[in-house]
């Protein structure tokens, strides 16, 4: 295939002053001075350029260009490799693990992995991306890489597909080897190691912004740096990142990706990445990342007025369930939807995490009054309602914790961001009600600031720094009363999370010192009692039902109208299938029988090998009314299977779903 890309990236820079944009407000001179202090030694302990001015001129597919000569740690290799870098993400839980790559060739959605060094053909596994066929919905397409074109003014990507691959039944304290198919050949073998599955430990990092200081290559080189010492001295499973992977989110976005891609962590690092605001307006992210449980396909409430970049999606590890919002969108009953989902796939989850990046709680002076809490009164309700432990946010560029936070319990007005979400009014900043009404929509139910709190009420809502130091900003004064403590040191940050069965504890720590973060403190959270039940579902959401699964073709109503929140689905009154029969079939073969049910336009069967259906559930849906009967191929010999079937009806665009059958198991043989 022809190659048409062409990037040119031009860089300016003075030994030890690498310009870097530093969005404050500062209005007294000795701040300044403190600020450009700490600026100055953090640029001196990160880079060493070449004396005098240089420029850098690269055009990909021609060669590599010159880079600076003593770059900390290793050189930012920009060129067609990083551009087209793996990403690895968490998969659907613990056992899983998923893949993104750009490649040049049309059926390179293929990986080799397993435990030998030594791969071959029999470790491929083949991944594939959906397509939406007219009359057909959307059809997995096997092998297959998404074809790009047409990206948001980009110029390098016109020949490159996305290719995204999902590793299953993954054990714990394993090394794995795997190869990506790039171009249609294998990749250089590559490590990756999980960790344990009870007790694990996490990265927690904010806004790595590349491009943002006005030097991608600066920004990318500090980015190296932060996260090979980070991964150097904390052993992690993965790392979650609040947002703003990139800057320029209005136009050429790709070589600022180039430069997050390229960080040597990131091909053992698993990343759960989060939809900033300059994120949000470019499909690029979609392509690159490959996120479990996307809602891309499902019905449209869980998706309804998502963003260019993708939809909120979900993961457990260990005993917690992570639950990542894109709060560029403002339709609140999308997310309640969305975490009421992931809690009713994951419903013994001990801890519940969300993360998004807009500070509905946050510290600093450019969005924590303003754009930063637009979702303040929605979400702290919801978050109270399914006892969501912890909030980890982005956005704000400083460092903060608040104390444990409830709602009041009181009606306030709901805010989005043009008021156009049925509802909701338009946010302005300066209008009094929009202050009145977010300062006091919460309650604060603890005085701890740190150490350990138990069995505490509320949630806790971190806000990280930056975690690469390309954009700062000022702290808010006065201090909020709901803020335990606050940060801003002008150096990169990032936090270690460590899990156990009863403890959630948070350290933050600067990359400059390699020491916790100046007035930070670990927070721990020990929690002796059970996770709080699902509540009951809201009358006009009960019956909101849809189960995603890349292996069967998914059709969804296309409308996504972001103008209103989601409609009432319509209610059934389907009965309970019965007669559910289990038998084994020649050739690794389970027959499913069942009686039909009157009015159902369809079947849903639902198997797994575990009994409570907890984790790793399969779906088959069954379209026709008059069938009986399925055969489900390819299954594990040996294993009990678990299976249980329950109707369903066509309704306005939806699958509404009557109850499960009775469960039934059978021994594969």
């Amino acid at each position: 295939m022809k190659k048409n890309y062409k990037i040119s990236i031009h860089f300016n820079f003075k030994a030890d002053e690498l310009p870097r944009a530093y969005a404050v407000d500062a209005r007294d001179s000795t701040q300044r001075k403190r600020k450009d202090e700490r600026k100055k030694g953090m640029r001196k302990n990160q880079f060493r350029a070449f004396a005098g001015v240089a420029a850098l001129s690269l055009c990909l597919g021609l060669g590599m260009a010159a880079m600076p000569a003593n770059v900390k740690a290793a050189e930012i290799q920009w060129n067609e490799e990083t551009i087209s870098a793996v990403s690895l993400a968490p998969g659907n839980d613990e056992t899983e693990l998923n893949f993104g790559w750009y490649s040049t060739g049309t059926d390179d959605a293929r990986v080799r992995f397993g435990t030998s060094e030594n791969l071959t053909d029999e470790d491929i596994v083949v991944g594939g991306y959906l397509k939406n066929i007219e009359d057909q919905g959307y059809v997995l397409q096997v092998g297959k890489g998404e074809d790009i074109t047409g990206t948001q003014n980009d110029t390098i990507n016109a020949d490159y597909y996305a290719n995204k691959v999902t590793v299953t039944g993954l054990k714990e304290n394993t090394t794995y080897y795997y190869q990506v198919m790039k171009d249609g050949k294998w990749s250089d073998t590559q490590t990756y190691q999980t960790k344990s599955f009870s007790d694990f430990s996490f990265l927690y990092v904010g806004d790595p912004q590349i491009g943002a200081s006005g030097d991608p290559v600066s920004d990318a080189a500090s980015w190296e740096n932060v996260l090979n010492q980070a991964t150097a001295n904390h052993d992690v499973s993965f790392m979650v990142s609040a947002g703003d992977q990139i800057n320029n989110t209005d136009g050429d976005s790709e070589g600022e990706y180039a430069g997050y891609l390229g960080a040597t962590a990131l091909r053992s690092l698993p990343v759960a990445t989060t939809i900033g605001n300059h994120d949000s307006k470019n499909p690029n992210y979609s392509y690159h990342f490959n996120y479990p449980n996307s809602q891309f396909g499902a019905a449209r409430a869980y998706n309804q007025g998502k963003t260019d970049a993708g939809t909120d999606y979900y993961y457990s590890y260990g005993n917690v369930l992570f639950i990542v919002l894109d709060t560029n969108n403002y339709n609140c009953a999308t997310h309640e939807n969305v975490i009421r989902k992931a809690i009713e796939s994951n419903p013994d989850a001990k801890w519940r995490v969300v993360t998004f990046h807009q500070d509905i709680y946050g510290a600093a002076q450019n969005h924590s009054d303003s754009d930063g809490m637009v979702l303040r009164t929605q979400l702290t309700p919801i978050f109270d309602k399914y006892n969501i432990d912890v909030v980890l946010q982005g956005h704000d560029h400083t460092y903060s914790r608040t104390y444990q936070l409830t709602s009041d319990g009181k009606e306030h007005v709901k805010y989005s961001n043009d008021g156009k979400i049925e509802g909701t009014v338009k946010y302005d900043k300066n209008d009094f009600t929009y202050q009145k009404e977010s300062a006091s929509c919460y309650e604060v139910k603890s005085n701890v600031v740190g150490g350990t709190i138990e069995n505490p009420e509320g949630t806790v809502y971190y806000e990280a720094n930056s975690a690469t130091g390309s954009k700062y900003y000022d702290m808010y004064n006065p201090v909020q009363n709901y803020i335990a403590e606050k940060s801003q040191t002008y150096t990169p940050t990032y936090s270690v999370i460590n899990v156990t069965e009863d403890t959630f504890s948070v350290a933050t720590y600067d990359y400059t010192t390699n020491a916790p973060v100046d007035g930070s403190s670990t927070y721990t959270i020990k929690k002796t009692e059970k996770q709080e039940e699902l509540p009951p579902a809201d009358d006009d959401k009960q019956n909101i039902t849809n189960i995603t699964n890349n292996n069967y073709t998914i059709n969804v109503n296309k409308n996504d109208d972001q103008s209103a929140q989601t409609p009432a689905a319509a209610t059934t009154a389907l009965k309970k299938v019965k007669g559910v029969k289990v038998a084994n079939k020649a050739g690794n073969k389970v027959k499913v029988q069942w009686n039909t049910v009157d009015a159902a336009d369809g079947y849903q069967i639902q198997y797994s090998y575990k009994k409570g259906f907890k984790k790793q559930v399969k779906t088959v849906n069954v379209n026709k009314a008059n069938k009986s009967s399925k055969v489900i191929k390819k299954m594990k010999v040996g294993k009990k299977v678990y299976v249980k079937v329950r109707a369903f009806q066509n309704v306005n665009g939806q699958k509404v779903y009557g109850n499960f059958s009775k469960v039934k198991n059978v021994t594969v043989r």
